[in-house]
């Protein structure tokens, strides 16, 4: 499906730990941005309540400020949030973008538990983006990004929907003043050019885990 808009959904995802078997989604972050406009239309924080809460580590928990019980009290199944997400915003005819793999583990946890993931296949790794425009070997964290074009991140770091904010301020500012340029990125992510298909497991879910 072609996708032909001006607007770009920045997203976000915490984890339960790397160091479990199977790794889980616990917040889910979201940013809409109108990149001709260059503007933050809206913004929204799910917590997520996975299967199994014990894999949620004192490490985590200090890095996201998310609690054991507040997922026990406030958290959603996956399925749940990925519904009233999909109430709030145009998941199929939106792409979406974030620093890194999210993509991947949003499949592969979607699969992994009989959802039918509700995103556009048309994703955009910002990150790789990033280290293509600035020739570096590889990925680096979003707030060095930030902090190379003179911003300072806004909020607490960790926090889902505080990332996805922060990360459409930096796409905003990557791409100030050639939203024709952005709109062919956006039209050519539908062929894979700047998206990762979901290979190993295990894999991914170390991958995704090293972007956050």
């Amino acid at each position: 499906m072609s996708i032909k808009t001006s607007k770009l959904l920045l997203v976000d995802l915490e984890l339960t730990d790397a160091d479990v078997d199977n790794i889980e989604i616990i917040e889910i972050g979201l940013c809409l941005v109108d990149m001709l406009k260059s503007e933050l239309i809206r913004s929204d924080e799910f917590l997520i309540r996975p299967n199994n809460i014990v894999n949620l580590s004192d490490r985590v928990s200090e890095l996201t400020g998310i609690k054991r019980k507040d997922l026990k009290k406030k958290g959603k199944r996956l399925y749940e949030a990925l519904n009233s997400i999909k109430k709030k915003y145009p998941l199929q005819s939106v792409p979406w973008a974030a620093w890194g793999t999210d993509n991947r583990q949003l499949a592969l946890e979607c699969y992994a538990k009989g959802i039918l993931n509700p995103f556009t296949d048309q994703y955009i790794n910002v990150s790789s983006i990033y280290a293509f425009m600035k020739q570096l070997p590889k990925g680096i964290a979003m707030e060095k990004a930030l902090a190379e074009f003179g911003m300072e991140f806004v909020g607490v770091q960790h926090s889902a929907k505080d990332d996805a904010i922060n990360l459409g301020r930096l796409v905003l500012r990557m791409f100030n003043n050639v939203p024709e340029i952005v709109l062919r990125g956006l039209q050519q992510a539908k062929d894979g050019e700047f998206s990762d298909n979901p290979p190993d497991l295990d894999e991914d879910n170390k991958l995704v885990q090293q972007m956050h």
